[in-house]
């Protein structure tokens, strides 16, 4: 009986170990890096009207801090 039980829990935990793994890699997808929609983002996913995922320079840290040094 106690077997029986365990191998019950053992399944069941099989199951939500897959279901989580697929939920974590839909909760990575939007409408940037897949074919959804913008409307469907939950979040600040997509860009503003009118805006651009980039413009103008960028700059990473490094660079920030050879411009400030010299």
């Amino acid at each position: 009986m106690l077997l029986q039980q365990v191998s019950t829990l053992k399944d069941a935990n099989d199951v939500m170990a897959r279901r989580i793994a697929e939920l974590e890699k839909k909760s990575g997808r939007n409408s940037q890096n897949s074919s959804m929609a913008p409307s469907s983002d939950t979040g600040g996913a997509s860009c503003k009207r009118g805006e651009s995922e980039q413009e103008g320079p960028s700059y990473n840290g490094e660079e920030a801090r050879q411009i400030t040094q010299e």
